[in-house]
């Protein structure tokens, strides 16, 4: 299993099941890009409609550690959740576009 995978899990089992329902909506909204990756952490912006600047999301995968600048109550926020879960995602079409066979190009006589 991945880290990325570990950490969405160790995420799902910290999070209330509302939570984890405002995570999903908001992973599906669009809302979450990448800032920045390297080795240790992934830096994400979360924008939220009606609020000026989009909140900052800081994974890290190999720790299972994760944190966000919302100032929620819940932990795991739904911005982490939805972070992680983009991420993952993510990091699933990679494996799978590795994966993919070549297509063969147009035949030359």
């Amino acid at each position: 299993m991945s880290a990325l995978a570990e950490l969405l899990e160790a995420i799902r089992e910290e999070s209330g099941p509302a939570t984890w329902s405002a995570g999903q909506a908001l992973s599906r909204a669009g809302v979450v890009s990448v800032q920045s990756v390297d080795e240790e952490e992934v830096v994400l912006r979360v924008r939220i409609p009606g609020r000026p600047t989009p909140l900052t999301t800081t994974l890290y995968p190999e720790d299972e550690i994760w944190e966000c600048d919302c100032r929620g109550k819940a932990d795991p926020c739904e911005h982490v959740i939805a972070a992680a879960i983009v991420l993952r995602q993510a990091e699933g079409r990679k494996a799978t576009a590795a994966a993919a066979p070549a297509r063969p190009g147009p035949a030359s006589l």
